[in-house]
């Protein structure tokens, strides 16, 4: 698993009244969400991982720990090596 993670930072991160980040800064961080450009699709790969495409994205498998069972918009969190969550609408599919 890559130790260096390129992440895009929400604005709400960034005005958050915290000392400034900047490109390159390495920081702990607790909670990361994730959404899906495209439909979630079941893999038979088992590996979990996550391998940057481009402009801060990743090609990710990985095991999905939860999936909510609301009516409206689903949201669930993924285990590739470290947990993520989305928020409720960030997937166009549950696996």
């Amino acid at each position: 698993m890559n130790p260096e993670w390129n992440l895009h930072l929400l604005r709400v991160v960034i005005d958050d009244g915290q000392p400034e980040l900047h490109v390159e800064d390495v920081f702990e961080w607790f909670a990361i969400t994730f959404w899906s450009d495209a439909a979630l699709i079941r893999s038979m790969e088992r590996t979990k991982a996550a391998l940057p495409i481009a402009n801060n994205y990743y090609s990710v498998n990985a095991e999905v720990i939860y999936v909510s069972q609301g009516p409206k918009q689903a949201a669930c969190i993924l285990d590739f090596g470290i947990n993520v969550i989305s928020e409720p609408g960030g997937l166009r599919a549950a696996v």
